[in-house]
């Protein structure tokens, strides 16, 4: 009982202040901008904000943005912590960077995109499906493996499409591995339906759908079951 008035006094005191137990957390915001190789600003790029730290049972937080005519772009209410930012365009591919958001401070991330006209840049952030051209419609893709909650480092991740062949050519299956927080990503991936399947020895096994839309990122989850 004496917790339960002492719990009730906390979220009184917040109330007092004007604040919510929420927004009394320490957040800080991440902005900057999107240039080119020849440090043109590039509008209209997906920027994505992925934690790298995240609570037992809970995702990591994850935020998105698209630049302006500027190149620049801002995310805001940013959970203090480490975040991986990424950049992606289908005309001049993608870059990443790593960056630590503090109570209250702006964090400035300035990207710039290696891929020239028509390339995809650097392979950051795990495999990428070879020879697709950039003819195709393409998407990214985040996902996490986790096992009661937690996140797995170092699990095997196999993209398969749900179609092997389309329009003729046949899509190859895309693999990588989980980071220590047991997060992916992929930054260029081919529209349409993937089977996700992930796995570690000892630990178990899981399968996701996912679709991917062009030019948008999804997100998948994929929990892994142990053997019965």
């Amino acid at each position: 009982m004496k917790k339960v008035f002492t719990l009730v006094a906390i979220v009184a005191a917040f109330m007092a202040l004007g604040l919510t137990p929420q927004s009394a957390m320490a957040v800080g915001s991440i902005s900057g901008t999107v240039s080119n190789a020849e440090g043109g600003a590039v509008a209209d790029a997906m920027v994505m904000v992925q934690g790298m730290d995240a609570r037992r049972g809970q995702r990591p937080f994850m935020g998105r943005a698209a630049t302006d005519e500027n190149g620049a772009f801002a995310v805001a209410d940013v959970p203090a912590g480490r975040y991986i930012v990424s950049a992606m365009t289908r005309e001049f591919g993608g870059a990443r960077a790593a960056a630590n958001v503090a109570d209250g401070d702006p964090t400035v991330v300035n990207l710039q995109l290696a891929g020239g006209r028509g390339g995809h840049g650097g392979g950051h952030g795990g495999g990428h499906g070879g020879g697709h051209g950039d003819e195709r419609a393409a998407g990214a893709l985040t996902g996490h493996v986790l096992i009661n909650g937690a996140g797995v480092e170092g699990a095997s991740v196999t993209l398969v499409p749900a179609r092997l062949r389309d329009r003729g050519q046949r899509v190859r299956p895309i693999n990588l591995e989980t980071d220590a927080e047991g997060n992916f990503a992929v930054r260029a991936i081919p529209a349409g339906v993937w089977v996700v399947t992930a796995g570690k020895r000892g630990v178990g096994m899981g399968r996701e759908r996912v679709e991917i839309v062009a030019d948008e990122v999804a997100d998948v989850t994929v929990n892994l079951r142990g053997r019965q």
